[in-house]
């Protein structure tokens, strides 16, 4: 996803060198100016007290012939697209349209560096064409406690008692258009301590162009059966939780969940949290713009479980509350 002002860090402060974000995995990755490419992976912790938090890995590509001006570039893009509402854009970043991959083109001699994902995740290919070296390519690993290569091949990263793996290489070639596999294995390998990888290539045609791929390969059955029409990121840092959503007659929709977030993106009504946890009521137009968002709730404890339309485009929320409970301060939320 290409970022265009919607991708902040923790403290709400806009991430200028990054150009795109990955979703729909547990570990995001932020491609950033200077060939870096860093691993996020939210850590939710059970215990009330303390914070949750980000645990981060970088991945920057280095070595004596890495082109340091690198200009990413998208593939195709996909026909949908998100909308963002959040504390740093509630006014909201809208239309954004996601991209089948990025491309980091001639990041050494001859090689470039493809990022795109499938069923089973996030995929990086580097694509040597002839008079390239895969020597060339060398990985510095940062942020990280340890780093192992398992007896599977697979690269692991450890962080906090949390594991970011890298799936074993597989290697290919295009013989005038149809992919063959090498047949000599292709490994990581350690350069310096557990910072510092390449890539082992024993032996390849250099007449053709060679493929090494870190990833698993796409399912079987050839990714999802339908494709997403819209997402929308809405919320702030803290434990927001949507619990449900219903279609209006007017072909929007309407959302239900419970926040204890005091920036949480609204715009009409109660506009601050009053006790622990409150319900929030959001509402989307038939172009999947928010329309206006609220808080709703007292001064203990609520969460919402159900959300139904109501006469005239309104709406009737069922939930639990465990408090004195307020009622709406603004009627225009409906």
């Amino acid at each position: 996803m290409p970022n265009q002002g919607q991708v902040a860090d923790v403290d709400g402060n806009l991430l200028q060198d990054c150009r795109y974000v990955t979703s729909g995995s547990p570990v995001r990755v932020y491609v950033r100016d200077g060939n870096y490419l860093s691993h996020v992976l939210p850590v939710g912790l059970q215990d009330t007290i303390p914070t949750d938090t980000l645990l981060r890995i970088d991945l920057q590509l280095t070595g004596e012939n890495v082109n340091e001006a690198l200009d990413p570039y998208t593939g195709e893009s996909v026909p949908w697209y998100c909308n963002y509402y959040l504390p740093h854009c509630q006014q909201g970043i809208t239309n954004v349209h996601g991209t089948r991959r990025v491309v980091l083109q001639k990041v050494y001699p001859n090689v470039d560096m493809h990022l795109y994902g499938n069923t089973q995740g996030l995929k990086y290919l580097f694509v040597v064409t002839p008079g390239g070296d895969p020597n060339d390519i060398l990985m510095h690993f940062t942020g990280h406690d340890s780093m192992n290569i398992d007896l599977a091949g697979n690269l692991r990263a450890y962080l906090r008692g949390r594991v970011v793996m890298f799936p074993s290489v597989v290697g290919y070639q295009d013989d005038n258009g149809v992919l063959q596999p090498v047949q000599v294995g292709i490994n990581y390998q350690m350069v310096l301590d557990d910072q510092l990888i390449k890539f082992d290539v024993p032996s390849y045609n250099a007449n053709f162009p060679l493929v090494l791929q870190i990833g698993l390969p796409a399912a079987a059955a050839g990714g999802l059966p339908y494709a997403p029409e819209w997402g929308t990121y809405y919320g702030d840092a803290s434990g927001d939780n949507a619990r449900a959503i219903t279609a209006m007659s007017d072909r929007g929709m309407t959302a239900t969940g419970d926040t204890w977030s005091a920036a949480f993106p609204n715009t009409v009504g109660q506009n601050y949290v009053l006790g622990l946890n409150d319900v929030f009521i959001t509402r989307f137009n038939d172009q999947y713009a928010r329309l206006w968002s609220t808080y709703l709730g007292g001064d203990a404890y609520e969460t919402s479980s159900g959300i139904d339309e109501h006469l005239y485009q309104g709406c009737v929320v069922v939930g639990l509350t465990k408090g004195w409970f307020e009622e709406p301060v603004d009627n225009s939320c409906g």
